[in-house]
């Protein structure tokens, strides 16, 4: 049997980034911004509430992380998502964008987490998404 390819390689580097929406007005124009979970749709949504700006963050997110693929030359990452459906929502802003993408957790069928694991590591697919309080095979 032949021995695989390392899957972590031999350094690992992270992006942590402050999304302040009251100084990043860019959530307020997007055009293809990515689905939320529809918590504040029925919300006031006047650009200064709690509400408005729980709901920007949401939409910032996703384009600060794409930046950051984008700024950093990222080939391959790992991106932990609070919400299962974070994930979803985060794995189809990413195909949009033409970027390939699959999701790790529990909501996926045991054999598609294995599969989507297995793209990853083979490098079929250059991102990963993951919930990491959801079971993952």
């Amino acid at each position: 049997m032949a021995k695989r390819q390392d899957t972590v390689p031999e350094t690992v580097h992270h992006v942590v980034v402050h999304v302040d929406p009251q100084s990043d007005l860019s959530w307020q124009n997007q055009r293809n911004a990515v689905e939320t979970d529809g918590v504040h749709y029925d919300d006031r949504m006047d650009g200064r509430s709690k509400e408005s700006m729980s709901e920007a963050v949401k939409l910032l997110k996703p384009q600060y992380c794409t930046l950051a693929i984008e700024r950093h030359k990222i080939d391959r990452a790992v991106i932990f998502c609070r919400t299962k459906l974070d994930c979803d929502n985060l794995e189809k802003y990413l195909g949009r964008q033409g970027r390939s993408c699959v999701c790790l957790h529990g909501d996926r069928k045991p054999q598609e987490r294995k599969d989507n694991l297995e793209r990853f590591k083979v490098r079929e697919t250059e991102l990963s998404g993951y919930l990491p309080t959801g079971p993952v095979i």
